[in-house]
């Protein structure tokens, strides 16, 4: 559960300057979940801002 909650919060702050301990750790969980794969983060990325950008258009109609 605690290891779950830690890669959300490294999809987060992975576009962040690391500020602490916790970030980096988390951005690592995160990282590692995805095989470190560069392609694979982006398409995770791009997924969430669409998926964000649809539930909000969603919303004002």
């Amino acid at each position: 559960m605690i290891q779950d909650s830690k890669d959300e919060a490294g999809k987060f702050w992975i576009l962040s300057e690391p500020q602490n301990f916790e970030m980096m750790e988390a951005v690592d969980i995160y990282r590692n979940s995805l095989s470190n794969s560069g392609n694979a983060i982006l398409k995770d990325i791009v997924f969430r801002e669409i998926k964000i950008n649809f539930l909000s258009i969603q919303e004002i109609f």
